[in-house]
């Protein structure tokens, strides 16, 4: 398997999301998906890949690979969800941290995810505090 790449602990919540966009649309063109639908809570990382131009003032370089990876794809959308109504990508995030490794593809929604999904749905909203 791949070497997991890390994150330098000394970047930007900004610039961590970036790497982030960068990561699954790396991975998604990889496996090879051709429609996308990427969430994040992160309004600024989402309007910043989103924008057809490199922006200089946010790690234009890491913009333009972001770029690369979408004109690989037939259909790739990069959309805001609210946090607090993203159950399922806490959940997610929570896991992926416990199981201590790279990256997981997961083919089927696992069981213990279908009441976050069920909640994310109707649009239930998440407590920020105490949120598992």
């Amino acid at each position: 398997m791949e070497e997991t790449k890390r994150i330098e602990s000394n970047c930007s919540p900004l610039i961590a999301e970036l790497w982030g966009v960068h990561e699954v649309l790396r991975l998604v063109v990889e496996k090879g998906f051709k429609n996308v639908i990427l969430e994040s809570d992160s309004k600024e990382a989402i309007d910043i890949s989103n924008k057809a131009s490199r922006n200089k003032l946010v790690s234009g370089n890491l913009v333009c690979k972001i770029h690369d990876w979408m004109r690989m794809c037939e259909k790739v959308e990069i959309n805001h969800v609210y946090r607090e109504v993203n159950g399922c990508a806490n959940r997610l995030a929570k896991h992926g941290k416990e199981l201590g490794v790279g990256y997981v593809f997961l083919l089927n929604m696992p069981r213990w995810l279908v009441d976050n999904f069920s909640r994310d749905s109707k649009g239930v909203l998440y407590s920020r505090i105490g949120c598992g």
